[in-house]
């Protein structure tokens, strides 16, 4: 739980930016930063709920012959509802700009 907030999601924020490319490299690190500063409450609540119980339940309950398999599913629905996660931020943008420019 203290990897997850100071390392996985800032480099897993700055990989999807740099993948997807749509703005200068020189501004990833500040836009990723300020996702952090926003976000980062949040998706550590929700990894601390997804991680703890399926970390519990594969090394109490999970068959040894299981365990990695498990793990490895787990895994995959936590980058899912990080990639959805990161899909509706970028909705959020535009949305976001238009608000701003009728304001103006």
């Amino acid at each position: 739980f203290i990897h997850s907030p100071f390392l996985y999601l800032p480099i897993f924020w700055l990989t999807m930016r740099a993948v997807n490319n749509t703005t200068p490299p020189e501004t990833w690190i500040p836009a990723t930063y300020a996702k952090w500063k926003a976000n980062v409450f949040e998706v550590s609540m929700a990894s601390a709920t997804l991680w703890l119980p399926a970390q519990i339940l594969n090394f109490y309950f999970m068959p040894q012959h299981l365990i990695v398999p498990f793990i490895n599913l787990v895994g995959v629905f936590w980058v899912v509802y990080l990639s959805l996660k990161e899909g509706m931020t970028k909705d959020e943008a535009p949305k976001e700009e238009e608000t701003l420019a009728k304001a103006e």
